[in-house]
C-alpha cells in the first residue's frame, strides 16, 4: 500500500471522528477569528517604514518601537501550533493511540482560544476596538 493511499485512509478514519472533529473545527474557527482580528486591526500598519509603538506585549517587550512585521508574531506561532499539533495528532491516531490525538487536539483548541485572547487584549491595549 502507498503512503498516499495509507495517509488518505488515516484521515478518513479521523474525519469520521466525533472527537476529532470537536476539537479540530474550534480551534480552526479560533485561528480563522485571530488572523481575520489581526487584519482587521493592524493591517494599517503592514509596509510601512517606520516603527510602531507597542506599549505592551509579552512577546516583544514593554514600550518599544518595532517594525510592523513584529505584529505578526502571534498570528504566526498560532498557526504553527495548529499545524504541529494537528500533524502530531494524526501521527498518533495512525499508531492507535487514538486517546492520547484526541486529548493533544483538545490542547489544540484551547491553546487557540488562548492565542486569540492574548491578541485580542494586545489589540485592544495599543489600537483600541
Amino acid at each position: 500500500m502507498s503512503v498516499r493511499m495509507r495517509v488518505q485512509e488515516v484521515l478518513g478514519e479521523a474525519q469520521k471522528d466525533v472527537l476529532m472533529k470537536a476539537w479540530f473545527f474550534p480551534a480552526v474557527f479560533f485561528l480563522v477569528l485571530h488572523w481575520a482580528l489581526y487584519f482587521w486591526k493592524l493591517a494599517a500598519f503592514i509596509g510601512h517604514a517606520e516603527p510602531i509603538p507597542v506599549h505592551y506585549s509579552v512577546l516583544v517587550g514593554i514600550d518599544k518601537l518595532l517594525p510592523w512585521y513584529w505584529t505578526l508574531v502571534a498570528p504566526v506561532l498560532a498557526t504553527g501550533v495548529l499545524v504541529v499539533d494537528g500533524w502530531l495528532s494524526l501521527r498518533l491516531w495512525q499508531r492507535a493511540v487514538r486517546p492520547m490525538a484526541v486529548l493533544l487536539g483538545g490542547w489544540a483548541a484551547v491553546l487557540q482560544l488562548l492565542f486569540f485572547v492574548s491578541t485580542f487584549l494586545i489589540v485592544l491595549l495599543n489600537v483600541g476596538v
